[in-house]
């Protein structure tokens, strides 16, 4: 047994903060670890599945622009990546506007915008696609 400064003696005992923090600490530590353990158990490799979601979104100085989202819902990076839309009447095509994306992270999105010289309304169909990526 120890000794305070009056003489009198105390057991080291630990006091509730510190149990707590204990406790908290130790809990997460736990969490964080069973989480990296499942996910390493559970993952399937893959390769990048990307598709591409477009709307017009006219601008004052741009008014034949469009929004475009590249999603990649795979479980691989893709990077140089290239969408192409179109805009076509029947089965000719109108005009094309091309955009890159450098990286695309698994399980992510990215957004850029195209813009036309023609007016799409003169077309009857917008037409996306990813023309092409590479994988890291």
């Amino acid at each position: 047994m120890k000794e305070n400064s009056h003489g009198e003696s105390y057991k080291n005992k630990k006091n509730w903060l510190e149990w707590t923090v204990f406790g908290g600490g130790l809990g997460l530590t736990v969490a964080i670890i069973s989480y990296l353990v499942y996910k390493t158990a559970t993952y399937n490799s893959g390769p990048p599945e990307l598709y591409v979601k477009y709307y017009p979104e006219p601008g004052r100085y741009e008014p034949h622009r469009y929004h475009v989202i590249l999603k990649n819902e795979g479980n691989e990076t893709a990077e140089s990546v290239t969408v192409e839309i179109s805009l076509l009447k029947g089965k000719k095509v109108l005009e094309k506007a091309e955009l890159s994306v450098d990286y695309c992270p698994k399980e992510s999105s990215r957004e850029g915008w195209v813009s036309f010289n023609n007016n799409p309304k003169l077309a009857d169909t917008v037409v996306a696609r990813v023309m092409s990526y590479e994988k890291p």
